[in-house]
């Protein structure tokens, strides 16, 4: 009966991390640039096209103006499971850089607003697999209507 169990147990596991990584595949990965999920569908947008010093620019202003963390414990992975069921636009540093914001200074290789969901209007910082969570005295509105108009074109 135990043995039932531990072999029950090992495919569970072994299937739910399939899942898991098969939810993940379609996320794309680049080095540098900007990706934007909305309604399912991937954007990416390297740092030579025409539309990535617009939301870039916008990216910034936004982290710029942080004011305040969340005390909210989530992981990478956790963060990855938050993206593939939420829009949002995600801006990723070719190296980790030091920001100076309205709150605190930030160390972050990559930086992700979310546009939809629970975290709507939340920041999500991440260096290695370390995560900050962060509000902002910036509306996102203007970031959403860029990334509609790029969505349209």
């Amino acid at each position: 009966m135990k043995r039932k169990f531990l072999v029950m147990s090992v495919v569970a596991l072994a299937s739910c991390t399939l899942f898991i990584l098969f939810m993940h595949s379609n996320e794309p990965k680049i080095d540098q640039g900007i990706i934007i999920h909305m309604n399912n569908n991937y954007y990416t947008i390297p740092p030579n096209e025409e539309e990535y010093d617009e939301l870039s620019k916008e990216c910034m202003n936004i982290l710029k103006s942080i004011n305040g963390q969340y005390k909210l414990a989530i992981t990478l992975d956790g963060l990855k499971s938050i993206k593939s069921r939420e829009n949002y636009v995600e801006i990723v540093f070719p190296e980790n850089i030091t920001l100076t914001t309205n709150y605190t200074v930030i160390k972050l290789e990559g930086a992700v607003f979310m546009l939809s969901g629970e975290y709507e209007g939340k920041i999500f910082t991440y260096r290695g697999r370390v995560v900050g969570v962060w509000s902002s005295d910036q509306s996102f509105d203007r970031l959403r209507g860029m990334v509609e108009t790029f969505i349209r074109q």
